[in-house]
């Protein structure tokens, strides 16, 4: 288990995330709550990572979140 109370994701376990106090994750009835389990955070902004399905990434996926420059890329 993660807890970082001073970075934007608090608290991660599987395929749950807290991201400055938001949960998103999906529980195994396919509900989610905030963005869902499968989430990609730029900056002050957390979406659902709609291309990410599975457990494969495309050259594509990575390409798109190297566009946005970012200052740290972390996939896991």
């Amino acid at each position: 288990m993660f807890t970082d109370a001073e970075g934007p994701i608090e608290h991660f376990s599987w395929g749950k995330f807290i991201v400055r106090g938001i949960e998103h994750s999906q529980d195994d009835a396919g509900q989610t709550a905030g963005e869902g389990k499968d989430i990609c955070i730029n900056g002050d902004v957390v979406s659902e990572w709609h291309e990410r399905k599975g457990h494969t990434l495309t050259k594509y996926m990575v390409q798109a979140a190297i566009d946005s420059q970012p200052d740290i890329l972390i996939i896991g």
